[in-house]
């Protein structure tokens, strides 16, 4: 599956635009974040009861 993102997140970058992913996707397969452009914006779910 990480194939699948870091192609996905190269064809954003490559457009000019900066790739986004949520990062709930890093517990499954966390070498992925070595492999993806370094614009790439992890976006955090947050899904802890403590954060309001």
């Amino acid at each position: 599956m990480s194939a699948i993102y870091k192609k996905l997140c190269e064809f954003v970058a490559a457009q000019g635009r900066t790739p986004q992913f949520w990062g709930d996707i890093l517990e499954q397969e966390p070498e992925l974040m070595r492999e993806l452009p370094p614009r790439t914006v992890c976006l955090n779910w947050h899904y802890s009861p403590e954060v309001p």
